[in-house]
């Protein structure tokens, strides 16, 4: 049986070279980015960078109880955000347990980045929020009346950027919007 102190180290490691091998990544696609100003370059980097290091523990994956408007959310939606001239395609998947617990994870399917948990969804009226702790990220916008866009802005990092989120058909494969 493997200790805990050795199974920690490991974890470790593996994350140590995981943040490198994201940070030479994320300098060779940002050193490709035509940004218009140092500030998106470095948005696009922090994004990069968060979406391929995060490595999800499954207690962070289990969210507790949500409020019930967060219910109303469930089933997968997705957008693209864009970061310069880089488009990246974002999925949101919303389950609800037996128990009505809801549970939100996050994809980044150009970039391999799968099941990042969302801390935190909120609904109130018309207003949805995601918080990504993980990335640093914050999602808010206003969900449509027939409760099938939600049109907002990405918070990361100090910048703001658009981005609409739609409901996927139930059939659509995990990870495709």
């Amino acid at each position: 049986m493997i200790s805990a102190s050795r199974l920690f180290s490991a974890a470790r490691v593996a994350a140590r070279v995981a943040a490198r091998v994201a940070a030479r990544v994320a300098a060779r696609v940002a050193a490709r980015i035509a940004a218009p100003s140092p500030s998106l370059r470095d948005l696009c980097l922090v994004v990069l960078l968060g979406l391929v290091v995060t490595v999800p523990s499954p207690t962070q994956a289990q969210a507790a109880a949500q409020p019930a408007g967060a219910a109303a959310m469930a089933g997968r939606w997705h957008g693209d955000l864009h970061v310069g001239e880089v488009s990246l395609p974002l999925v949101f998947h919303v389950t609800v347990s037996a128990e009505e617990r809801v549970t939100v994870t996050l994809d980044s399917p150009a970039q391999g980045a799968v099941g990042i948990p969302v801390e935190n969804l909120t609904v109130d009226g018309s207003t949805v929020r995601f918080e990504i702790s993980a990335l640093r990220a914050v999602y808010t916008g206003n969900l449509s009346d027939d409760r099938s866009t939600v049109e907002g802005e990405w918070r990361q990092s100090g910048q703001t950027l658009e981005l609409r989120i739609e409901r996927s058909a139930e059939n659509e494969g995990p990870g495709e919007p």
